[in-house]
């Protein structure tokens, strides 16, 4: 029902972190600690319980692409074999801001499954992150485990100590390394005075903080540790500099949400890696003074395309909320009445997931991916100067285009003014973030006054989509007490979308100060 081109509906997109995919949370301290270390008595860290289970050995075949992609993403996926039974688990990282402080946050997806090859389930939750290269065994790891439960008072399970001794292969059997290490894995509820005083023991008897490193990645070496392909410049120096480090950021958004993006238990994943897909298509406009416009035209309709089987999944999830905000305020009666509506936008979404799913699993996305990288890696600049002589100009250019179609707006302004005008503000935020690290406080100004000009607009304009949407689901056979509950539903989206449209202008005028004050 929604009259929107795809992928135009604009919720805020100020926010820079989201929860991790569903999955357990696993949390780990590591120390490191040699051969003939003796683990100390931890009911000594007071109110403790510590005691032994059983050791365990454990083999462990981890799996990636030759140079290591999901391992230099922070992902690992392995088939490991305990005492009995054998079970393939993805570890990703768990997010910026998710678990202890030191600890090494992941989450880990398990898959029953036998060990003679990589379950589809996995190998579809990987097909990002490897970009459809394939995945072979990389190494082995051999694990002897002594453990430690830990628990607190009236019995509850605080954590587990892991004392490991570490024996690691290459795919062909070769030995590669050998290492001891203590893992202090924690309870979400562990208190963290009681986690200080169990690091605090095992410390005082000689054990070192060791680097939050997953044990593949010291098995592997070097290259494990090695940045990702996307990595930005270490400094900003040319105008290629400053166009990669913009470029950079933007891919590393949308791959941090990728595999989050997959599973769709939270609808933020996407948003998150729309709005890096967003960005790089805006900031490629932002250089175009300084890029070789031909070169990038099949990436940019490349772009396009993922970037409307995105938008259609996000549209119907800011509808989603727009219209779960509306029918809040309807009495209890008439809200029985909007699930029918209700149900009818999530079989829209539930049909654009299936879309983009298709999407995800083709060679054609494993191929976009693989031209963003190349993209940072090497962008067709063709002009040659300091960044600092270049930036000022490639911010001015978007600032002076919303300026110009402010002062074209007509008196009232039509709602598709407005939403050009949500467009170009957005584009000229956009390229304030990204020269920001050269332009310095004019640009994190003008960028600060353009986020909020960027959300009353789009306000304005999902609520003007939400009002087209239901408008479009009435027709002669609606039942009447649907059709009643759309109309008032309307109403509520209209009061809203008048509300923007009174706030916006004040937003605009601390816009354009800020612009003034740097002498744009």
């Amino acid at each position: 029902m929604s009259g929107a081109e795809p992928g135009e509906l604009d919720a805020d997109e100020q926010g820079d972190r989201a929860p991790a995919p569903s999955g357990a949370l696993e949390l780990e301290h590591k120390l490191a600690v040699w051969p003939g270390y003796v683990v100390p008595d931890l009911s000594a860290a007071g109110e403790l319980v510590a005691r032994p289970l059983a050791e365990l050995h454990l083999v462990a075949t981890y799996y990636d692409t030759a140079d290591l992609r999901l391992v230099r993403s922070g992902a690992s996926l392995r088939f490991r074999i305990g005492e009995e039974t054998g079970t393939w688990t993805l570890k990703l990282p768990a997010g910026e801001g998710a678990g202890a402080r030191d600890a090494l946050a992941r989450t880990e997806l398990d898959v029953e499954a036998p060990g003679d090859a990589v379950p589809d389930r996995l190998r579809w939750l990987t097909y990002g992150l490897s970009r459809g290269a394939g995945l072979r065994p990389v190494c082995v790891v051999e694990t002897t485990r002594r453990r430690i439960l830990i628990e607190g008072g009236a019995g509850a399970r605080l954590g587990e100590l892991d004392d490991d001794l570490v024996v690691t292969r290459d795919e062909d059997g070769r030995p590669l390394r050998s290492f001891r290490e203590l893992e202090l894995e924690l309870a979400a509820e562990a208190p963290a005075e009681q986690v200080d005083a169990v690091l605090g023991l095992l410390r005082a008897a000689g054990a070192r903080s060791a680097p939050a490193m997953p044990k593949v990645v010291r098995a592997l070496g070097p290259l494990a540790a090695s940045p990702v392909d996307w990595a930005p410049p270490e400094a900003i120096e040319t105008v290629e500099d400053l166009v990669r480090t913009a470029l950079a950021g933007d891919l590393a958004r949308v791959m941090a949400h990728e595999v989050g993006t997959r599973l769709g238990s939270d609808p933020e994943d996407l948003h998150q890696a729309r709005v890096g897909l967003r960005r790089f298509r805006a900031d490629l406009r932002t250089f175009a003074a300084v890029l070789d416009a031909a070169a990038l035209e099949p990436l940019d309709r490349e772009v396009a395309w993922l970037g409307r089987a995105l938008g259609e999944v996000r549209d119907a999830d800011v509808l989603a909320d727009r219209l779960d905000d509306e029918v809040a305020g309807l009495p209890p009666g008439d809200q029985e009445a909007a699930a029918a509506v209700r149900a009818e936008l999530a079989a829209e979404r539930c049909h654009a997931r299936a879309r983009l799913e298709e999407a995800l699993a083709t060679p054609r996305y494993a191929a976009l991916l693989e031209s963003l990288v190349g993209t940072v890696l090497a962008p067709p600049v063709r002009v040659e100067g300091r960044a600092a002589d270049w930036a000022g100009q490639l911010l001015v250019t978007p600032w002076r285009r919303l300026r110009r179609a402010a002062r074209h707006l007509g008196a009232p302004p039509a709602p598709e003014e407005l939403h050009e005008l949500r467009i170009k503000a957005k584009r000229a935020r956009y390229a304030a973030e990204a020269l920001e690290p050269v332009v310095g406080r004019p640009a994190r100004e003008l960028a600060a006054r353009l986020a909020p000009l960027q959300d009353v607009l789009g306000t304005f304009h999902d609520a003007a989509v939400l009002e087209e949407w239901l408008r479009r689901g009435v027709g002669p056979a609606t039942p009447p007490a649907q059709a009643l509950v759309v109309g008032e539903l309307v109403g509520s989206a209209r009061a809203v979308a008048a509300a923007s449209a009174r706030a916006w202008p004040r937003s605009w005028r601390r816009a354009r100060d800020a612009a003034k004050r740097a002498g744009w």
